[in-house]
């Protein structure tokens, strides 16, 4: 059994001399599905990044759509008691 610690892999002294295991392809396959977690994690960050730099577009628009609007309240305000 192989336990990895974050970055670090601990092998069990009994299992670096035991005639029927096979270490390396052991090493090889945890090293070959930390790789594929570790893409898949970037590849999801990735697409967090994105999504969060749009969410904060549509944030933005809808402050200064906000603003606008209240500007157009405003100013239909005031034009409603200068003509009449």
């Amino acid at each position: 059994m192989l336990v990895a610690y974050a970055w670090v892999l601990m092998v069990p002294m009994r299992l670096l001399y035991c005639q029927n295991h096979n270490c390396v392809r052991e090493l090889r396959s945890l090293l070959v599905a930390q790789q594929e977690k570790v893409a898949s994690l970037e590849t999801e960050a990735a697409e967090l990044k994105l999504l969060h730099n749009e969410l904060k577009h549509e944030v933005l628009v809808l402050k200064v759509g906000t603003v606008v609007n209240q500007y157009v309240i405003e100013l239909e305000r005031l034009t409603k008691n200068v003509l009449g």
